[in-house]
């Protein structure tokens, strides 16, 4: 197992933060940025003169409660700071505690997360869950410093699929003699 402690190993925790499709934003740990970036392959290569790294083979990547699984990974990171993450997979997965407890899924065939510029995007049948709710589309982009998420409005996209349930909020109400 290879650790990399990088000063912006945080920006790979947002990778599964993207999944903010509901009206409330919801954090991921805020531990999980203090962590160490942990990245298993079945084979590596580094190249350090050009600071790239790609790892090939079952690869899994974890820094707190964030985990990436993926066929492979390429990472940019000139100057020893992650720049570009890149993974491929049939599908890649993607999992992360809340800071409330929820657990976030996201899936695509890949997924790109450019970190300099703060913009991830998952590609060919994309998946993200919270919760119940499910958004689906072959493009989806998430920009982290704004909770902006869009689906869709690519070539070949396809629709957007989304389901979204209601919160218990309306059967408390209802069961609630206090409001009656």
């Amino acid at each position: 197992m290879y650790t990399l402690h990088l000063k912006k190993n945080k920006y790979l925790v947002l990778l599964l933060s993207l999944i903010f499709f509901t009206p409330t934003i919801i954090w991921a740990l805020s531990d999980d940025v203090e962590k160490p970036v942990n990245i298993e392959a079945n084979y590596v290569v580094f190249d350090n003169n050009k600071g790239i790294a790609d790892y090939e083979g079952n690869v899994i990547i974890t820094q707190g409660s964030l985990q990436i699984l993926a066929d492979s990974v390429h990472i940019q990171a000139p100057g020893h700071e992650i720049s570009m993450v890149i993974a491929f997979g049939s599908p890649v997965k993607l999992r992360q505690e809340m800071d409330d407890g929820e657990i976030i899924k996201g899936q695509g065939k890949k997924m790109t997360y450019d970190v300099e510029n703060k913009i991830m995007i998952l590609t060919e049948d994309a998946k993200l869950e919270q919760g119940r709710d499910i958004i689906i589309n072959n493009y989806i982009k998430y920009l982290p410093d704004t909770g902006k998420l869009h689906a869709g409005g690519q070539k070949n996209s396809g629709r957007v699929k989304a389901t979204f349930h209601p919160t218990n909020k309306a059967d408390k109400n209802k069961k609630d003699p206090a409001n009656r």
